[in-house]
């Protein structure tokens, strides 16, 4: 088993485009190969065959952090690179990785599209789930394996106990995560869209935690949840809302083990630590937990289930006060709602998706949750990435000097992206 391997799993992602089907913008020499050119997508640059594109031509693009089944003939060349393969439920895939061929950059995969899929497919059409792509995900370490401790980490462990059941678990695999692309990757894209005259809301990016809460299998439905379980996400995780209780030896002997570790340096510090004496995993102490609850939220998905037949996921920004250095300067945690997913719908009348987002800001009316604030609710791009760049500088949505910048969503497709503001990156 690889280092890679060992740390590493696949996710299913049924919206974002991994592998998709896009238009070779350019073909430009390699300054120091005779085997391989420059093939220009976008805003990547991808090293490829010498003479395998043209400019003007399709293929198949994966993005940074896909893995692709070696299984398949077109990726089967990747095999020669035992560094990058992963093994997920016994088959094993290729990472997709930044790269230096011959010092020149290289991110993301380019081959030509598969004979089976040549007639179908258009520009841009996602092929993840057709070529069997998933997206690389780091397994989060839970803690040091014994033999990286020290002798001193050991003794405190043996002192400590068995490890705290973890509250962490995996990011549910049936809702989309909220990656943007910046604007200066998705240049064919961009173009696209601009001469088209495809309309967007435009709304301002906030500095928070991004959060998800979720309805899932209310009230039985083959499910195995007996009362409707309502689901409370980070960015990456799902968070546990159950609570663990502790019996009182077990408290002082963690705590205790807690106090010889932080202070194991007192000599040279000259202070002690004394850490909070813990009782257990209290859900209510997670401020997205705790947003949940003082929100409203969970009653009301149930409530839009009960009536309308609608499983959703609300995700959004988390902020102010104790957050991210609350740069938006709000008196108090507050969440704005800035994509809506419907799960479940029985009724018929929805798609099953992101929402787009004159239906998301209905669908937050009816939750009682704030919008995202709103830069322009119907905006055309400028001609280039450049003027783009330019609307994204300015004051914040609550009156600061600065924001971080626009998230652009098309009113007609499930398309966004986000362009940062250089100002605010260059004042960090």
């Amino acid at each position: 088993m690889t280092a890679v391997e060992k740390f590493s799993t696949g996710v299913v992602e049924d919206f974002r485009q991994l592998a998709r089907v896009v238009l070779i913008d350019e073909i430009v020499k390699h300054p120091n190969a005779d085997r391989m050119e420059l093939a220009i997508i976008g805003g990547w640059q991808c090293c490829v065959t010498k003479g395998q594109f043209q400019a003007g031509d399709r293929a198949l693009f994966c993005e940074i952090d896909s893995l692709v089944p070696t299984t398949r003939p077109e990726f089967a060349f990747l095999l020669s690179r035992p560094e990058n393969l992963v093994t997920v439920n016994t088959i094993v895939y290729s990472r997709v990785r930044t790269m230096r061929f011959r010092g020149e950059l290289s991110q993301g995969l380019a081959v030509p599209i598969p004979k089976e899929f040549e007639e179908l497919v258009k520009t841009e059409t996602n092929l993840t789930t057709n070529m069997g792509v998933l997206k690389y995900e780091r397994v989060r370490q839970l803690e040091t394996p014994l033999e990286d401790m020290t002798w001193f980490e050991r003794l405190c462990r043996k002192i400590s106990g068995p490890p705290i059941i973890d509250t962490l678990q995996d990011f549910p695999g049936f809702i989309p995560k909220t990656e943007q692309q910046r604007v200066q990757n998705i240049g064919a894209n961009y173009k696209l869209a601009h001469e088209s005259g495809e309309e967007f809301e435009v709304s301002f990016k906030l500095d928070g935690d991004s959060t998800t809460y979720y309805l899932r299998n209310p009230y039985g439905n083959a499910s195995p949840y007996d009362v409707p379980h309502v689901g409370v996400c980070s960015r990456n995780n799902e968070i546990s809302l159950e609570e663990i209780k502790w019996e009182w030896p077990e408290q002082a002997r963690r705590w205790f083990a807690l106090f010889l570790l932080r202070n194991r340096r007192i000599l040279k510090s000259k202070r002690v630590i004394i850490p909070k004496w813990k009782t257990g995993y209290l859900p209510e102490n997670n401020h997205q937990v705790r947003g949940l609850a003082e929100s409203g939220l969970a009653e009301r998905l149930v409530h839009v289930w009960d009536q309308f037949g609608v499983e959703l996921a609300v995700q959004g920004e988390l902020c102010g006060p104790g957050i991210q250095g609350n740069k938006e300067h709000l008196k108090s945690v507050q969440f704005f709602v800035y994509r809506i997913v419907v799960l479940r719908d029985n009724s018929g009348k929805h798609k099953v998706g992101p929402c787009l987002p004159e239906q998301a800001r209905l669908w937050a009316k009816v939750l009682r949750v704030p919008y995202t604030p709103i830069w322009s609710e119907r905006f055309q791009l400028p001609g280039t990435i450049k003027e783009c760049l330019e609307h994204a500088d300015g004051g914040g949505a609550f009156g600061t000097e600065k924001r971080e910048g626009l998230v652009f969503k098309s009113l007609s497709r499930d398309f966004s992206f986000k362009v940062l503001s250089n100002e605010a990156l260059e004042a960090e």
